[in-house]
């Protein structure tokens, strides 16, 4: 997490990050149905009073230069990915923006820079590395994006025959591949697909396709019977 205060607990951003990442996992099962509203909430919570409390840090933070301990950029982003984090398990679409700005942040942190990008008033060159790293962040989140819906328009079928092939080879690897995040392994998937007699080519095309896929990728979704 870098420096922050001197007055933070020593592994408070260990802390954070395992608070936010519980907090992303109970969103993701929320939405596959198997964590309650209460979990969904209770994770939201928490996360929430993660970024406040780097907000309070940022309101008391010192004089630039006066404390060689304060990190202004990790504050930020603890602020960020905490309400981003909450904002992912309360289903709200700010949490997008919010991680576009801790990419950036990451990145290239620049304070003129950050606010505006932020607030969207012009207070800094666009050719400026940090508001460079939130327009690549954005094409990124579009991609995910493709990754996950596909194309509105076409609505590919599955085949039950394709599902029961080989003693459901082809619905094992898929429901193993989601599990596991091994999506490394969808170019074998589509292997199976073709086997199993499918020619859909947007399908397997997908499932082969480079660069990244994600939880929720449509293909997967759609052997799943996962809506």
């Amino acid at each position: 997490m870098g420096r922050l205060f001197n007055r933070q607990p020593e592994n408070a951003h260990i802390e954070f990050w395992q608070t936010t990442k519980r907090t992303i996992e109970v969103a993701e099962r929320f939405a596959d149905g198997v964590a309650t509203e209460h979990d969904r909430r209770a994770a939201a919570e928490a996360s929430q009073a993660a970024s406040s409390h780097y907000g309070d840090i940022a309101a008391s933070a010192p004089s630039p230069g006066d404390d060689p301990n304060y990190d202004d950029a990790a504050v930020t982003i603890g602020c960020d990915v905490g309400a981003a984090a909450e904002c992912a398990a309360s289903i709200l679409p700010s949490a997008a923006e919010l991680m576009v700005r801790v990419a950036a942040t990451f990145a290239a942190y620049d304070n003129e820079a950050y606010y505006a990008g932020a607030h969207g008033y012009s207070g800094a060159s666009r050719t400026n590395l940090h508001l460079v790293a939130r327009r690549a962040e954005r094409v990124g989140q579009w991609t995910l994006l493709a990754d996950i819906f596909g194309d509105p328009f076409r609505s590919p079928v599955i085949d039950s025959s394709w599902l029961t092939w080989n003693d459901g080879t082809v619905f094992n690897l898929a429901q193993a591949i989601y599990n596991d995040s091994r999506f490394q392994d969808l170019p074998v998937l589509a292997d199976a697909l073709e086997e199993a007699g499918c020619n859909n080519v947007e399908i397997l095309n997908h499932c082969r396709q480079p660069g990244v896929h994600v939880r929720g990728c449509w293909a997967l979704d759609l052997i799943l019977g996962k809506e």
